[in-house]
Formats: structure tokens, sequence, C-alpha cells
């Protein structure tokens, strides 16, 4: 699109250009004025739709883009700027010795928790494989147990019948045995179950001995040859079952060596040449490792309630030291950020600073100040500049009543005099109002709050009425306090030097130096002849002739032995000046 044609008159010109300018500087505002002024100027028809009109809508357009653009790269410079600042400022405070030392520190703190973490969690996950197999031997005796409740048979008599053959095995121990155990298993299938339950669980206890696993292996092979003989099908089913965690048990053992392996395998080749066992059983039997690790499993499902709820008391304790880690990691990586950011100590509130506060000017919303244009189209000069603070360079001072205020006889803008100090409010702020009463104990409340009943006279020991504590009033911030806090956020300078932590120098000057005055004051009064008291030495004229009138004889010959004294009323000494 083609941009409006611009009036051939070079002073028109340059009087749309420079308006534009100023217009798109300083707002709508400035349009206002210069209408209000130029209404009757022919040369200004512009401003009122009149010819160039749209040149002038395109050029304050234009204007307004490239101020737009300007400020834009402006901003984008300045927070550049302040960021490469931050940046090396940060860097500069990383780089000493004693941050270092402290990030080294955490750091350490950090990867030592870590490491707690997974030694728990290993150590927590080992004993889970340990209380596992408790809790399911646990779980298998109380099934025998109850098996033998249901069939009548003692455990206790399964083990008279046992033991002997377990001490020695002879043949006939095993023959006894076998037959002991033909007979109940005949009797009763819940008789066969218990016996059955019970010989497994005394082979496969981790405390059973290669001999007590051999000689039970020795009695189960006899019962078999019986099966095998008598066609005893369902008692050499139930004797499958329990051959092969029993034998692969033993077969595994640690301290198993060729001698007792050459048993193992002696029984193996003999149930191998008879078929004892189908060949699947076989199969496993010649594998015990596996077979053994197949057992396992058998027994995780079978008992899969009892051992989800192990796992999950174990997960929440490994849940909980994990949760209390990630606790300390952001605790730690918070106290990180905290060390790593240099301190600050001259960042001013919002609407505080350093900076002078601008007024707006008459004409609109001017930044540092209009410029006055000159409707001649000559050169435009400076106007008036933007006000400085509302109280500007105000020296520092030092409020030592927390915001309460001074006195009303004391003016606002007047900040030399030396602060209000006494226990209550002057405008009877604080008064008995119940909301100033504080609803906790003295010692759960800042120690802030104590200031106002410390008075600048006080400078010995002197103990506070916790139930004479109140709290501030809330009242708006007063010109004084305002001017205290413009001179406290204030950049240092040559006036007011800074140590290197941010605090003044002398910045208790003002404070000390009433106080002093107020001792002194205070020590005056107490010394003033007005407020002395008299000082008698001895007794009356009265006295001494309501003394001589007495009868008592005694009393005369006391007073002989005492040196005269005189009638005359006794002369006025000045008492000593109290230290």
């Amino acid at each position: 699109m083609e941009p409006p044609s611009a009036p051939g008159d070079a002073d028109l010109r340059n009087i749309i250009d420079k308006l534009a300018q100023f217009v798109a500087r300083n707002g709508p505002a400035f349009e206002i004025m210069t209408k209000e002024k130029q209404r009757d100027n022919p040369r200004f028809n512009f401003l009122f739709g009149g010819e160039f009109f749209n040149y002038y809508t395109y050029r304050l357009t234009l204007e307004q883009q490239i101020l737009n653009k300007q400020q834009r790269q402006e901003e984008s410079s300045r927070i550049q700027a302040v960021q490469l600042a931050e940046q090396e400022r940060i860097k500069q405070h990383v780089s000493k010795p004693e941050i270092q030392s402290e990030i080294l520190r955490i750091k350490g703190q950090i990867n030592e928790s870590e490491a707690n973490v997974k030694q728990h969690e290993h150590h927590l996950r080992g004993q889970l494989v340990t209380q596992i197999e408790m809790a399911i031997r646990q779980a298998q005796l109380i099934r025998a147990q109850q098996l033998s409740t249901a069939s009548g048979l003692s455990l206790n008599d399964i083990d008279n019948v046992i033991n002997p053959l377990i001490e020695s095995c002879t043949k006939d121990a095993i023959n006894c045995a076998k037959q002991w155990v033909v007979n109940e298993s005949e009797g009763s299938t819940t008789s066969r179950d218990t016996i059955c339950m019970h010989l497994l669980n005394i082979s496969i206890d981790s405390s059973a001995t290669f001999q007590t696993r051999l000689h039970i292996i020795y009695l189960i092979n006899d019962i078999l040859h019986y099966c095998r003989k008598k066609k005893a099908a369902d008692l050499q089913q139930v004797l499958e079952g329990i051959m092969m965690p029993m034998f692969s048990t033993t077969h595994c053992m640690t301290d198993l060596d060729d001698s007792k392996r050459a048993k193992l395998d002696k029984l193996l080749a003999i149930w191998d040449k008879h078929e004892y066992f189908s060949s699947i059983v076989m199969g496993n039997l010649k594998n015990p490792s596996s077979s053994l690790e197949a057992f396992h499993k058998e027994q995780l499902r079978f008992y899969d309630p009892l051992v989800k709820q192990l796992q999950s008391t174990v997960e929440v304790k490994i849940e909980s030291l994990k949760h209390q880690h990630r606790e300390f990691v952001s605790h730690a990586e918070n106290e990180l950020r905290v060390i790593q950011t240099p301190p600050i100590y001259t960042q001013p509130p919002p609407g505080y600073g350093g900076q002078q506060m601008m007024q707006p000017q008459s004409g609109g919303n001017l930044v540092g100040g209009a410029q006055q244009f000159d409707y001649d189209h000559g050169h435009h000069t400076r106007g008036h500049t933007a006000g400085a603070g509302i109280l500007g360079n105000a020296p520092q001072i030092q409020d030592y009543n927390h915001g309460q205020g001074p006195p009303t006889a004391l003016i606002p803008g007047d900040i030399h005099q030396p602060p209000y100090q006494g226990g209550s409010d002057p405008n009877n702020l604080r008064g008995e109002d119940p909301s100033l009463i504080p609803s906790v104990p003295y010692y759960e409340l800042p120690a802030g709050l104590m200031q106002p009943l410390v008075k600048l006279t006080d400078h010995d020991y002197k103990p506070i009425k916790s139930a004479d504590i109140r709290l501030p009033p809330a009242i708006p911030p007063t010109p004084r306090l305002l001017a205290a806090m413009e001179a406290f956020y204030a950049p240092p300078n040559h006036e007011r030097p800074r140590n290197p932590e941010g605090w003044e120098h002398n910045g208790l000057f003002e404070f000390y130096k009433a106080k002093r005055r107020a001792l002194q004051t205070g020590s005056d009064e107490r010394s003033s002849p007005s407020n002395r008291k008299p000082f008698r030495r001895g007794r009356s004229l009265s006295e001494s002739r309501s003394a001589s009138r007495s009868p008592a004889p005694h009393h005369r010959r006391q007073r002989s032995r005492s040196p005269p004294r005189s009638r005359s009323p006794p002369r006025s000494r000045t008492p000593p000046r109290p230290r």
C-alpha cells in the first residue's frame, strides 16, 4: 500500500513530522493540547480532518512503531546487561573459598544421603527374602498342624517313629518306620497327607543335617519299593510330590562333598533303573538346581497373599526412606541456591529507592520532562524536568518506635529531631483497644514489641511487664517513616558510607546521643535542690528539751557521759551527690 502524499510545503511537512514525533513520545494529551492552542491556525487544519490528515496519521503511526521498537531494543539490552552483571556477580560470589567449601559440604551430604538410601534399600530387600522364607515355613507348619488335627494323628507320634530311624538307619528301623507309615496311610488319606507333609517339613528345614535328610530319603525309597510291589498308586503319587523338593534340597546343600553326592547319585540310578517315577519327575530329579528353584516359585504362588503383605510392608519402608531423601535433597538444593546467591543489601522495595520519583507534567505523560514544541517549526528547547523525590535527598534517620510516629508537636518533615520515646502512643492509638492485646503468650511474640516499653532513661536492668505488651496499631506510614525508608534504601555514597555487610557507619549515633542526653537530664533532675530530701543530723531543739525533762535518773547519767550538744539548730549541709 502506497503511503499518503506529503505536503509540498517544506515548512508544513516539518511541522507535521515534528508534531507526530512529539505526540508519539508524549501521548494523545499532547495532541489535545495542540488542538486547543492551534484551533484558529490554518496551518494545523490537518489535526481536524483537513488536508494532509492521512499523512499526519501515517507519520504518527510510523513514529509510534519506531519508538516502540527502540523501547523494546533498549529494554532487551537492559535486561541482557542486568543478566550478564548478575551472572558475573554470582560467579565472583561462588568462587569465594568459604562458599566453595559450603557447596562441597552440602553436595557431600546429598551423596551420603543417596548412598544411605541405597544401602538401606538393599538391606531391607535382603531381609525380605529371609522374612518370606520364615513366613512360608511357619505357614507350612501351621498347615501340617491343621492336617494333624483333622486326621487325629499327632505329629509327636510321627516323630516317635521317625527319630529312631534318623539316629540309626538300620534295616530294622527302616522296616518298622515303613510298616507304620503304610498302615497309617491305608487307613485314612488325611493321615497319609499328614505324614508326607510332616516328613517334607523335616527334610527342607534349614537346620536339618545331611544325615537327617538322607535317612528320610532311604525310608521313602523303601516305601516306593513297597508301593510298586503292592500296586499302591495313590501313596506312590503323593511320595512323588514330596521327593522332588526333598531330593533337590539335599543335593544343593553347600557342605556336600563327593562321598555324600555319590550316595544320592546311587539312589537316583536305582530309581531310574526300576522306573519308580515318571519320566518328567526323573528329569527334574536329575536337575536339582532348577527343580529347587521351581519349588520355591511354586511356594511363592501358593502363599501369594502372605508374600504380598510382606512385600507391601517393605515397600512402604523403602518409599518412606526415599521420601525423606527427596525432602532432604530439596532442602539442600534450596540451601545451595541461597548460598550461591550473592547477598543484596541496597535493593529497595517497590515504590522506594534511590531513584527520584517522577511527577507528571500538565501537558501529559512526559517521561524525563516535556520538550516544549516550537509551533514556529524551529528548534525545540528543553522544558522543566521531572520533579525529584517528595522528600528530596533526606538524610538517614532511625525510627526507634518502628512506625509509632512522632509526637503531634513534631512536624513530619523535621527528621532531625530525636525520635519519639515512651510507653504509650501520643495519639492514644494503643489505649485499651482489645484488638491490640496479644492473644498468645509473650514468649511467642516478636521481640521488637518490647521496644516501646524501654525508655531512653533506662540504663540498668528493669524487668518488663509482659501484660503491658501491645501489638502495633494498623496505621498508614507517616511521612517521617517514608523519609527514613527513602534514606535507608538509598545507595551508599561518601556522605553515608556503609560497611562490607551493608550497614551504615555510625547508624546508631543519633540514638546513643539522645540516650546520653536523656540520662544526663534524668541525673540532673535527681540531683537538683528541689528534689533533695532534708538531711538531719541528730535531734532537733524540741527533742533535746524533751529529753532533758525526762525524770529517769539513768538517762541523765547516760547523757552526762556524752559530749555537750548545742541547742542551736544544726546548720544545713549539702548532701553528697549520688554516684
